[in-house]
């Protein structure tokens, strides 16, 4: 069986800029339990903790364990979940980390940074109905794929049609056909870098 990194890799897709993120559906889908049983059998976790820590990945921290295995730290995981205060709530909910939390979840500097880096790529926000405006940090990735074409321009803007990854939007939940749907507001504001220079 190719390894998690692998699959991981596999099933990312580019946007229109074009930037890699993983789609959530995508990430759902790839992982099962005995994908993520195998990913942890594979490091030197301890043998009565494999049965645990699969269904704790399972149970909301998928995002976090992709990342970890895309930058080879997978048994890191142990540490994210040491921290959570037994909040038991879905630790990928806490995405995106600021760096200085992930220089002490990780065993060294290059490694917080390398997770700082790859957790854009699974954050990519998901689009509801509602209209309440929210603050998107510069290093966020919008799941606008295929095709951008400009519809015009005015006063406050340039109105682009974009098409979205499926599992980013819950406008739709029908079958695959094209839906156009009229948006009257739609606000981003970019808040300025916070990382690490």
């Amino acid at each position: 069986m190719e390894n998690l990194k692998d699959l991981i890799l596999d099933k990312g897709r580019k946007n229109i800029e074009p930037r890699w993120f993983m789609p959530h559906q995508a990430l759902h889908d790839l992982m099962t339990k005995d994908v993520v049983e195998k990913a942890i059998r594979d490091t030197e976790i301890e043998h009565y903790q494999i049965s645990d820590l699969t269904q704790a990945v399972l149970n909301g921290s998928q995002k976090i364990f992709a990342i970890l295995a895309l930058i080879g730290k997978p048994e890191c995981i142990l540490k994210f979940i040491e921290e959570d205060n037994f909040q038991h709530s879905h630790l990928d909910h806490r995405l995106p980390l600021p760096l200085e939390r992930l220089q002490r979840l990780l065993p060294n500097s290059n490694a917080a940074k390398q997770f700082y880096e790859k957790q854009w790529e699974f954050t990519a926000p998901v689009f509801t109905w509602s209209v309440l405006p929210r603050v998107l940090e510069r290093e966020v990735i919008l799941p606008y794929i295929g095709r951008d074409i400009e519809m015009g321009s005015g006063g406050f803007g340039d109105v682009h049609l974009v098409e979205i990854e499926p599992s980013h939007q819950i406008f739709w939940q029908g079958s695959q056909q094209n839906v156009c749907l009229p948006l009257r507001y739609l606000f981003i504001k970019l808040t300025p870098n916070v990382g690490y220079s």
